[in-house]
C-alpha cells in the first residue's frame, strides 16, 4: 500500500489493488506453522512447547463464561472508527462469511444495539 506523506493515510492504491498488482502479500501459513520464540526462548523450544501441548493449540478455542480485565493505559487518548459499510455487491459474499463464523462460534450476533 503506497501512502502519500502529509495527507494522513490517503492511500494511492487500496491493499485489494497491491494484492492483485502483486505489490502486497499474505503469508498467514508462516504464523501458523512457523512459532516465533516466545519470553526470549529459542524457536525450538517454542516449537517443543506446542508440540507437548499440541490439544491445547488445536483449533479455534474460545473462552466462556470467564471474566477477564483488561488493563488500559488511563492516559491513552481514545478514538472511534466510524462504522465501515460495505459495497452491494459484496453485500451477499459478506453476510455469507458471517453466518459461517457465527456457525463456528466465531462471532455472535448483538442485535441492533450498539455496544460499548
Amino acid at each position: 500500500m503506497y501512502v502519500v506523506k502529509g495527507l494522513g493515510d490517503t492511500a494511492l492504491l487500496s491493499s485489494g489493488a497491491a494484492e492483485r498488482m502483486g505489490l502486497m502479500e499474505y503469508h498467514l501459513n508462516l504464523t501458523t506453522s512457523t512459532p516465533l520464540p516466545v519470553m526470549g526462548e529459542t524457536q525450538q523450544v517454542t516449537t517443543d512447547l506446542i508440540e507437548e501441548y499440541k490439544d491445547v493449540f488445536l483449533g479455534l478455542g474460545n473462552l466462556r463464561r470467564v471474566k477477564v480485565k483488561l488493563h488500559v493505559d488511563p492516559d491513552a487518548k481514545s478514538s472511534m472508527q466510524k462504522q465501515r459499510s460495505i459495497s452491494l455487491p459484496l453485500k451477499d459474499k459478506f453476510d455469507e462469511i458471517l453466518d459461517k463464523w457465527e456457525q463456528m462460534d466465531i462471532v455472535e450476533d448483538v442485535g441492533d444495539e450498539p455496544t460499548e
